[in-house]
């Protein structure tokens, strides 16, 4: 669906500033390297798909049709099939998060599947031939690029490494981290994250089983460290990270 650069540049904006307006510092975002005229490069070569609640952006093995895709409003999930019949959460997106990488690994068809979870989202698909043209004219866009996808690299490490912590500290440490990205500060310290996952998604994420999932949020509530259910949490983060770190150190 076509997009006015004027409109865009707003959702834009507004995607940055979600992004950055965490209520812990910050990393620095890839996008924040962009001037405005690179940026307007990058809107000039995207094209923005709008899905509704549970559309797929794509699935594994569609062909890779985009170099890259970056979310401006709503959020969606990643995951993988998974035997027999299932499938293994591997990431969850939002704003200003870039994602669907694949063709720069020169693949043909994508490893994952991407569905929207919130009532609507709103993604820009860059193609791989428009982007060419964009970085020819703003070389800038491609060193932004890189950081996006060091910054997902990184993301991942983290997440390998912390497999070697008890399974209810991973859930926990997930949860942390997630609440880093997508969490609203409340009062007292309260941050309020909505995930719109089930606790076997989040177990997938964490590398764990559902039952380790729930009994790890049943523990975190008697901890006071969180409260709320059904994807819907209150956090309490320093209680949270004293936790993981009790339970780090009794491993």
């Amino acid at each position: 669906m076509a997009m006015a650069s004027s409109d865009f540049l707003t959702a834009w904006s507004q995607a940055l500033g979600e992004a950055g307006a965490s209520w812990t510092v910050p990393e620095q975002h890839w996008s924040r390297e962009l001037a405005q005229a690179e940026q307007q490069h990058l809107v000039q070569a995207g094209q923005v798909r709008l899905l509704g609640h549970r559309d797929w952006l794509f699935r594994y093995g569609d062909p890779v049709e985009a170099c890259f895709f970056v979310v401006l409003e709503g959020r969606l999930k990643l995951s993988m099939p998974d035997a027999p019949g299932g499938e293994r959460t591997t990431g969850l997106v939002g704003p200003g998060d870039l994602f669907g990488a694949d063709s720069c690994a020169g693949l043909r068809g994508y490893t994952h599947e991407a569905v929207c979870l919130t009532s609507s989202a709103r993604v820009i698909a860059v193609s791989s031939a428009r982007f060419e043209e964009a970085v020819r004219q703003a070389p800038q866009l491609a060193l932004a690029l890189s950081r996006a996808l060091a910054q997902e690299t990184r993301r991942a490490r983290e997440m390998s490494e912390a497999t070697s912590l008890p399974a209810e500290v991973r859930v926990a440490h997930l949860l942390l981290t997630l609440t880093h990205r997508f969490g609203e500060p409340l009062q007292n310290g309260t941050v309020r994250v909505v995930l719109n996952l089930r606790h076997d998604e989040l177990a997938s994420l964490a590398g764990t089983t559902r039952v380790s999932a729930t009994q790890a949020f049943r523990r975190l509530r008697d901890a006071k460290a969180v409260t709320g259910t059904r994807g819907v949490y209150e956090v309490q983060p320093l209680t949270l990270q004293a936790w993981i770190a009790a339970g780090a150190a009794d491993q």
